[in-house]
């Protein structure tokens, strides 16, 4: 299977959250990441849809899988 290119940049943006953000003397910070992602020309041709597949993306993976993860856009996901 062709693993798409967004995914393969969202896995590297990931992975950098895998690790504390900040250690203080409280302890550690961490922070976590949401990522959708939608393509063009197959999700939208201007902008705003983009955004707006992005977003739904974003949060179906949040719903889904809850913090630190991807989607990638799907019809199906509606």
């Amino acid at each position: 299977m062709d693993i798409p290119k967004p995914w393969n940049i969202s896995a590297d943006i990931l992975s950098q959250f895998e690790s504390p953000a900040l250690t203080t003397s409280e302890g550690e910070v961490r922070a976590s990441v949401s990522i959708g992602v939608s393509t063009f020309p197959q999700d939208g041709t201007d902008v705003d849809a983009l955004l707006q597949q992005a977003d739904e993306a974003m949060y179906y993976v949040k719903q889904q899988h809850g913090k630190n993860n991807c989607q990638i856009y799907s019809f199906s996901h509606k």
